[in-house]
């Protein structure tokens, strides 16, 4: 009985209770795109939100334009760094607005 956890009335053999799955974070799912070779292309904005830096990041596939916030910015540019993608582009400021 020692995997038996009573629950009011009922016992619960608590060994065959199927864990809870554990869903990946954003990052953890676009760092995986990125393996998969879906990314064709990115864009680091120098000022993107609250004047700190940030990367837009182009995907293949459907849910295709993702924003990465600046204090995950170093992360991705580790990982993106030597892949060979459709374009590049390094900005001043998002939206074509000039700080």
């Amino acid at each position: 009985m020692s995997n038996f956890v009573k629950f009011g009335t009922i016992f619960v053999n608590w060994a065959l209770v199927k864990k809870p799955l554990v869903m990946k974070t954003k990052y953890e799912s676009l760092k995986e795109r990125i393996k998969n070779n879906e990314l064709i292309g990115y864009e680091y904005v120098e000022k993107f939100a609250n004047n700190l830096p940030g990367l837009i990041l182009f995907f293949e596939a459907e849910s295709k334009i993702h924003t990465i916030a600046h204090e995950k910015v170093e992360e991705f540019k580790d990982l993106i760094k030597g892949l060979e993608l459709r374009f590049a582009l390094f900005t001043k400021s998002f939206n074509g607005v000039e700080y």
